[in-house]
């Protein structure tokens, strides 16, 4: 099999740099490599542990809510809720928090809800005391009223 080298060249003023991205490919995944997700799969209704929300993907494989942990002090949880099947995925909070969906607040404790497509996903971060903030998601997700 004949390996093919793809090379980027990029101009800085007189200088030009040239970096074989396989070369850069390999160098990176040694790098990231310690950085594997963990998948768990979840069949009903469940509260998310800490754990859990910790650089975890969330297998939903029918109609569920998914219960993320309070959020004190900590913040930095990372999770993703991904729907394997046309079913209506809710991701809710503890009373004390919100979810900030679109760059708006809800309330404390409302709930987000998928529009019932297979792949919908929803990616969440802990990003202060007070709650959860939607870094990534695809399909349709509403905010409760």
């Amino acid at each position: 099999m004949k390996r093919t080298t793809h090379v980027i060249e990029r101009g800085f003023g007189n200088y030009y740099t040239k970096v074989e991205v396989d070369a850069l490919i390999s160098a990176l995944s040694s790098v990231y490599a310690p950085l594997l997700v963990t998948v768990t799969s979840k069949s009903g209704d469940a509260n998310l542990s800490a754990a859990e929300c910790s650089g975890r993907l969330i297998l939903v494989t029918q109609t569920a809510t998914m219960t993320l942990p309070e959020i004190t002090s900590t913040t930095g949880y990372l999770v993703t809720v991904y729907s394997t099947t046309a079913a209506s995925v809710m991701v809710d909070c503890n009373a004390n928090d919100r979810i900030i969906l679109d760059g708006t607040a809800g309330g404390g404790g409302k709930k987000i809800t998928s529009a019932s497509g297979a792949g919908d996903y929803v990616a969440l971060v802990a990003e202060s005391g007070s709650g959860w903030t939607v870094i990534g998601r695809s399909g349709t997700w509403t905010m409760e009223s």
